[in-house]
């Protein structure tokens, strides 16, 4: 049975295009060369040492068993994943067996060291199993998938449900540092309140609005159920709507990323105003402190961009 790997496209999947566009995956260590030069184990850690330090002896460890795996151990037609946590979205191949190192003026984002790929489709992470999510979400850069999880892969790519009763084991870690451990956790930490918030219904969505506003400063109230007239959550200073800014928000939940978003604003002078996608927060602290707006309207969306919340946002001064 062919061999399942998960391979990093950099912090948060930012090459996750670049992997896409040219059919490879990379790691870094640019400075080692080209991976083939070094015969043995000890060699190759010499030469860690020397480009990169041994402040951290298990770090140095660590970066010696991913570049073999990534140089020897993956073989041609072996499983390869890596993940964007823009999309929320694997990108899965089949590794074609040739290893090269590019000149700088031929990176692959910022890598040099690549395996050529067949990419073969796109499985979304609401689709996997819980189990399946959790042994995907170690932050290491190349780790080796258990055939469960393989297998869940497989079934998703063929179109095959979720079956939550199938259990999948988790996979074997590698021994880190303090820091690597803390990162991963703080990583699966964000992907799973991500999916705790795609799970959200309409009403709880609602009150985890009226939350981030309390949050912020401010006293709100969530509309009863029935025709609210596109207002959901009514939030002010005082509770009571006598001082400024008055924001309403029409809360609105959907599945999959934002792509780009932009946030309409007008003025008291009816001039147009329009800025490029901001947090929440960016945008209400933009109101908060403007003292000629009277009323606001705010349009709240629950999607994901690089793995910040962020909402679609319009806003009106009247």
């Amino acid at each position: 049975m062919k061999n399942g790997w998960m391979i990093r496209a950099g912090n948060s999947g930012r090459y996750f295009d670049d992997f896409e566009d040219s059919k490879c995956v990379g790691i870094g260590w640019n400075d080692l060369g080209d991976l083939r030069q070094y015969t043995s184990a000890a060699a190759l850690r010499e030469a860690c040492i020397h480009h990169f330090g041994n402040a951290k002896p298990g770090r140095t460890a660590n970066a010696v068993a991913m570049i073999r795996k990534f140089r020897d151990d993956i073989q041609q037609g072996d499983l390869l994943v890596t993940y964007s946590q823009e999309y929320r979205e694997y990108l899965v191949g089949e590794d074609q067996g040739q290893y090269e190192f590019r000149s700088e003026q031929e990176l692959v984002g910022e890598f040099a060291s690549i395996r050529k790929v067949k990419w073969r489709g796109r499985v979304s992470r609401d689709q996997l199993s819980q189990s399946a999510r959790n042994s995907l979400g170690s932050v290491l850069t190349l780790f080796s998938l258990s055939s469960d999880v393989i297998n869940e892969v497989e079934d998703r790519l063929a179109g095959k449900p979720v079956s939550e009763h199938t259990p999948i084991a988790d996979t074997p870690s590698v021994e880190a540092e303090f820091d690597l451990l803390r990162e991963e956790v703080r990583s699966k930490g964000h992907e799973l309140i991500k999916d705790k918030i795609q799970s959200l219904d309409p009403e709880e969505m609602e009150e985890l609005t009226a939350a981030l506003l309390r949050a912020m400063g401010y006293q709100t109230r969530v509309s009863a159920r029935g025709p609210d007239r596109s207002v959901d959550v009514l939030a002010s200073p005082d509770g009571l709507g006598l001082t400024q800014p008055r924001i309403k928000a029409e809360v609105k939940h959907r599945n999959g990323s934002m792509g780009s978003v932009r946030h309409k604003f007008k003025y008291p002078t009816n001039k147009p105003y329009r800025r490029e996608s901001q947090t929440r927060q960016e945008a209400a602290n933009y109101f908060a402190n403007r003292p000629l707006c009277r009323e606001n309207v705010l349009i709240a969306d629950s999607s994901y961009s690089e793995g910040e919340y962020q909402c679609s946002v319009t806003m009106s001064a009247h």
